[in-house]
């Protein structure tokens, strides 16, 4: 399984920009190294922040994969009058930047399964023989070529204004990740109820799973709970409901629940529905619960491997 060293991807809380309406406000893409860009604006790559060049893999998908999709896929899964999810919308004449926005699609090109190569045959289309499979994979390929860097595991970070001082090493926070994958539980999930949060209500009569069902801007609620914990658990959607929080006098670091990321989607300020973000809502507080039993099984030393699922 491919695990990007891309430390401003790892710590980064991505805000929930885009609403299933088609609306679109900036938001952080962690593959130009946290750069505010604009998703209706077609990316015309260079060098992103992790040192790779956008570009090669842009301009792959637009002459290779693009074309095929469309031949296969469009008459369900493009524009206003999709059938599903819309993935392959064309905004300012390309779908590349609409398609990277719904990761289950792509699986974060590595970070997480992707339904372009695990759907299978459905409702009547053909699938992908053995040479399309290959024109696939060799654009992830190139996504995850962009997106590599040479950064070691742990960051050195710069100790501050005091004279002498030493630097302090940062935990690693992809191994934080993996090991509260481990820690997780899918009996701790189902006494939590997180499965309810598909049906989370938000403004417009809109649930969360309306846009979120198929991990649209890494965030999963797939209407099935024991499906949606398993993709919360990948690397690609676990920073949906967790980031990681890091002591600055020792570099140690803990996972926490990600509350600003939510907030920041249900108060407004980014375009998407808004919806309660009270501490004392069931929703957050069922994540609270979550957060609490998972905790209580790694102090208690009961967690599983520390690694994400399988593909």
């Amino acid at each position: 399984m491919f695990n990007r060293a891309n430390k401003s991807l790892l710590l980064l809380s991505l805000g929930l920009a885009w609403s299933c309406t088609g609306d679109f406000t900036p938001v952080e893409d962690p593959r130009l190294g946290g750069t505010d860009v604009d998703p209706g604006e077609v990316n015309t790559g260079g060098e992103n922040g992790a040192g790779g060049n956008l570009v090669i893999a842009k301009d792959f998908y637009e002459a290779n994969i693009d074309p095929l999709m469309k031949a296969k896929c469009s008459a369900c899964h493009a524009g206003e009058g999709a059938l599903s999810t819309a993935f392959l919308t064309e905004i300012n004449g390309s779908s590349y930047n609409t398609i990277l926005a719904y990761n289950e699609i792509t699986g974060g090109f590595g970070l997480g399964p992707a339904t372009l190569l695990t759907k299978g045959a459905h409702s009547g289309s053909q699938w992908w023989d053995d040479g399309e499979v290959a024109l696939i994979q060799q654009w992830f390929d190139a996504e995850k070529a962009a997106a590599e860097t040479d950064e070691e595991d742990v960051v050195i970070v710069d100790p501050g204004e005091e004279p002498g001082e030493a630097p302090v090493a940062i935990a690693d926070g992809l191994s934080l990740m993996k090991e509260w994958s481990g820690c997780m539980t899918l009996d701790n999930w189902e006494e939590a109820n997180m499965g309810s949060w598909a049906n989370k209500p938000a403004e417009d009569n809109k649930t969360c799973q309306d846009c979120h069902s198929d991990g649209l801007l890494r965030f999963n609620t797939d209407p099935d709970s024991s499906l949606m914990f398993t993709f919360n658990r990948y690397q690609l959607y676990m920073i949906g409901f967790f980031s990681q929080e890091f002591d600055p006098a020792d570099g140690s670091g803990m996972m926490v629940p990600n509350i600003p990321r939510l907030v920041r989607a249900g108060n407004g300020t980014t375009g998407h529905p808004e919806y309660n973000t009270n501490p004392n809502d069931l929703y957050m507080q069922r994540l609270q619960e979550f957060y609490e039993l998972t905790l209580e099984t790694k102090e208690n030393g009961e967690c599983g491997p520390a690694q994400f699922p399988q593909q």
